[in-house]
């Protein structure tokens, strides 16, 4: 199961509905025990495509968000596509450049409007599957980085 806290649900909503009609990626980054995924802080990339042409994820990506989550002492567990005017299926992906561990985060907004939330991730046939997600209520929660309201950023200008 996917644990997101409220803050990182609404700086993803906001990142693919200030984007629309662009297409927004960006990295989750928390924590892992068992089969418990916490998110606690995203990494925004400013790599932003219209709906019908996704770069794919790179390695330098993955090791610059993996970077700025070890600074919080955080690992990256997945990223998160906004798909703009495409509902949050995985057929709209490409994972060939993604780890097998990887949470995919898939987020639907129509017409600027935000639809749905859902995750996928590889399940051990190695097909991707819908991963559950819960919302964890920021009030009842206590982080294991310090409280922040701004995400982290990577400009690749």
């Amino acid at each position: 199961m996917l644990y997101i806290t409220e803050l990182v649900k609404r700086q993803i909503i906001e990142t693919g509905i200030l984007n629309f009609p662009e297409a927004g990626i960006g990295f989750l980054l928390g924590f892992e025990k068992r089969d418990i995924r916490i998110i606690e802080k995203i990494v925004i990339s400013d790599i932003y495509l219209d709906a019908d042409h996704f770069l794919p994820v790179t390695a330098q990506d993955q090791l610059d968000a993996a970077l700025l989550g070890e600074e919080e002492g955080l690992s990256v567990l997945g990223i998160f596509y906004t798909l703009p005017n495409k509902p949050s299926v995985p057929e709209h992906i490409d994972y060939a450049a993604l780890p097998d561990h990887y949470s995919i985060l898939l987020l639907s907004v129509w017409g600027g409007d935000f639809i749905n939330l859902q995750s996928w991730r590889m399940n051990a046939q190695k097909e991707r599957v819908q991963e559950s997600i819960a919302i964890v209520s920021d009030q009842y929660y206590e982080p294991l980085v310090p409280k922040s309201s701004t995400p982290f950023s990577i400009n690749y200008n």
